[in-house]
């Protein structure tokens, strides 16, 4: 521990900073609780979810490998050409003070001609879609799970930090002044009841 001053304006210094360490681990605790609680929601969407996921990749993987064998190899990359390009675009959304991404993501609708690809690429398109929603929803769950997960930690690590040592430590300083302050005053009352004395004597 290091020393402190033992005076009244030291004593006045650390109780303000007290109370402002015993608000600032009341609100740390109050964000931890609902970090945790968002960390919950967040794993529980995220397993419900995760069927829903698998049945839709495995959908599109049976489509493209019914897709694949039904045409030629020169035919399949003319089908591969007719992919719509993807724009994503990655914004921000503040929750509980921590920045979660959201992923937002639009297919630009090119014109084909159906003579061109067979009737079962219709419905592999359809299928890449569901996928895309699909995948960029796990993408953008996982990442948010991450992030929450290391706010629950940095904020814990805060909490414990201030509930163990800064706490402590500031109230021990406290007692220490106060203890310091009464020496000094009961010296100080013994000084003059001993002048008292002497005068009337």
């Amino acid at each position: 521990m290091r020393r402190v001053n033992p005076n009244r304006m030291e004593l006045l210094r650390l109780k303000r900073r007290q109370v402002l360490a015993q608000k600032g681990h009341s609100l740390l605790e109050d964000k931890l609780e609902k970090l945790i609680l968002e960390f919950h929601r967040l794993i529980k969407q995220f397993k419900e979810k995760l069927p829903l996921w698998q049945d839709t990749f495995r959908d599109f993987l049976q489509e493209f490998i019914f897709a694949r064998f039904q045409v030629s190899s020169s035919d399949f990359e003319e089908l591969l050409k007719l992919v719509n390009p993807l724009e994503v675009k990655v914004r921000r959304e503040r929750i509980l003070s921590v920045n979660l991404p959201r992923i937002d993501f639009e297919e630009k609708r090119e014109k084909y001609s159906p003579l061109k690809i067979p009737p079962s690429a219709d419905l592999l398109f359809l299928k890449k879609g569901e996928f895309l929603k699909n995948l960029f929803e796990m993408v953008e769950l996982y990442l948010a799970l991450e992030i929450v997960s290391k706010e629950v930690l940095k904020t814990r690590r805060r909490v414990n930090s201030l509930e163990y040592i800064l706490i402590p430590y500031i109230e021990d300083c406290i007692r220490s002044i106060e203890a310091k302050l009464s020496e000094i005053e009961r010296e100080f009352l013994s000084q003059i009841m001993r002048i008292k004395e002497l005068i009337r004597r």
